[in-house]
């Protein structure tokens, strides 16, 4: 089973960072992000969490340790 917590932590850093771009559509972050990493269908969560923090830490260097 996958851990149910993966879910808030990512759509914590997916928030922030819509927050910080707010003239962007869903689709555009996502398909930003998406462009990022390259078919994130077959990404498994814990890839997408890992990547997600790189970016997360470049865009918010004083946030939280996550």
């Amino acid at each position: 089973m996958r851990d149910p917590d993966r879910i808030d932590k990512i759509l914590y850093m997916l928030s922030h960072l819509w927050h910080k771009y707010p003239d962007l559509r869903l689709g555009q972050l996502l398909y930003g992000f998406a462009k990022f990493i390259g078919d994130i269908f077959e990404y498994e969560d814990d890839e997408t969490y890992i990547t997600l923090k790189e970016v997360f830490k470049r865009e918010f260097p004083d946030d939280v340790e996550l």
